[in-house]
């Protein structure tokens, strides 16, 4: 069985997102997001979207925190 990971990509911009999904490739299952989204709103979806084929089909998800505690 292939092992692949989520990656969290909070604290990177998003030129370091691609980049880093772009050299792992096919062992990324998907991505966590929630500072990008705050920088860059519903047009960091269409850069993942335009990216090479290891951001393109890696599932992404949006961590929107709409409820949070203070601290985690």
């Amino acid at each position: 069985m292939d092992k692949k990971v989520v990656l969290a990509l909070d604290g990177l911009d998003l030129d370091a997102c691609v980049s880093l999904l772009s050299k792992l490739g096919d062992r990324v299952f998907g991505c966590k997001i929630h500072d990008l989204w705050d920088r860059h709103g519903p047009s960091v979806v269409s850069r993942f979207a335009a990216a090479d084929n290891a951001a393109r089909s890696s599932r992404l998800w949006v961590d929107l925190k709409l409820i949070d505690i203070p601290h985690t």
